[in-house]
């Protein structure tokens, strides 16, 4: 070992090693304290008044709350809950292989949500939304597939699926339009 690269170990040794989760502790605990369930509000936690934090979970639970971590916690994995869900109905090895992938990529995201401050980037918010829509998306496809049933006794397609906010068995057989809108 040359010396440079003795002198170079030896500095390393000497530098103390970031202590963040008791930085990152001591500077957020006061405002969970003020405001635990609903945070301190988006968007008023930014620099240069505040350090940035570099863990999107952190950040969300300092101005969202709890209500708001939960959220962000049923955006980030129902894509994963819905691709699964799919993945377990459909045969096809295709079919199922993308189910798979799309879970993967939705925990992937999720994971990754730990190191850094992600919705501050345009492009993570926008591919987190893009896993919901596609996953969901996905998850209705395979259950056309399996050709499930309604509880009226249709299959379950794109026309024949309740709507949300719909009660199951309120739409009229014959027109597929909610009893309240057809004409007697």
């Amino acid at each position: 070992m040359s010396t440079s690269q003795a002198e170079k170990s030896v500095e390393q040794e000497q530098r103390p090693l970031p202590r963040l989760k008791v930085r990152y502790r001591e500077e957020v605990a006061p405002f969970l304290r003020e405001s635990p369930w609903v945070g301190r509000g988006p968007g008023t936690f930014f620099p240069p008044k505040f350090e940035t934090l570099d863990n999107q979970y952190l950040g969300t639970l300092v101005e969202m709350g709890i209500i708001g971590l939960v959220a962000l916690l049923v955006f980030l994995i129902a894509p994963a809950v819905l691709a699964r869900g799919a993945r377990r109905r459909t045969t096809d090895d295709g079919d199922r292989l993308f189910g798979q992938m799309l879970a993967a990529g939705s925990i992937g995201m999720a994971v990754a949500a730990v190191t850094f401050d992600a919705l501050a980037f345009p492009t993570f918010a926008r591919m987190a939304g893009f896993m919901l829509g596609l996953s969901g998306a996905w998850w209705m496809v395979a259950r056309e597939s399996v050709g499930e049933m309604l509880p009226d006794g249709r299959p379950v397609t794109a026309s024949t699926a309740p709507a949300p906010g719909i009660a199951s068995g309120a739409a009229t057989p014959a027109s597929g339009r909610p009893k309240a809108l057809t004409s007697t």
